[in-house]
């Protein structure tokens, strides 16, 4: 079940960067004003795609700490 959930967060990382990366290059198809569900989409791909830098950050910043 522990890799399942991994593989979860993986694939969710994974669609906010699609996301986010097609939305500031100016895609049409990931259009907010075009597709109304993007409008609810946005808020989180963008959360998630930031948390993901931080988490990578983090990770970097412990393992030159040793």
């Amino acid at each position: 079940m522990g890799s399942g959930v991994g593989r979860f967060f993986l694939m969710l990382v994974l669609g906010c960067w699609v996301y986010v990366i097609g939305h500031q290059l100016g895609f049409d198809s990931f259009n907010p004003h075009r597709y109304a569900v993007l409008e609810i989409v946005l808020p989180i791909a963008y959360v998630g795609a930031g948390l993901s830098i931080c988490f990578l950050a983090g990770i970097v910043a412990i393992l030159v700490k040793e």
